[in-house]
């Protein structure tokens, strides 16, 4: 059943923090972008009837965007212990 299932990128939870520095290309882009980790979450998509683990990130602009946790690269952890909300 598709609700038994663990959240999509879950096998990342354990790996990144809130206030990690990431980095993650934007299709058709070259250069890496980089950012702070602010906010790890569970989000569930009606369409699919399955849960995805994401996190949002401020980038070195100042905007916030959300990220499936596949999508960023850690580099440099934040060593804390914050639980994802």
């Amino acid at each position: 059943m598709v609700k038994d299932l663990k959240p999509y990128d879950s096998q990342f939870l354990d790996g990144l923090n809130i206030g990690d520095l990431v980095s993650w290309k934007t299709f058709g882009e070259r250069d890496k972008q980089y950012g702070f980790i602010t906010k790890i979450y569970i989000d569930r998509l009606e369409t699919y009837e399955r849960q995805f683990a994401r996190a949002i990130v401020r980038g070195i602009d100042g905007h916030e965007h959300s990220y499936m946790l596949s999508e960023l690269n850690l580099e440099s952890s934040n060593k804390k212990d914050i639980p994802f909300e």
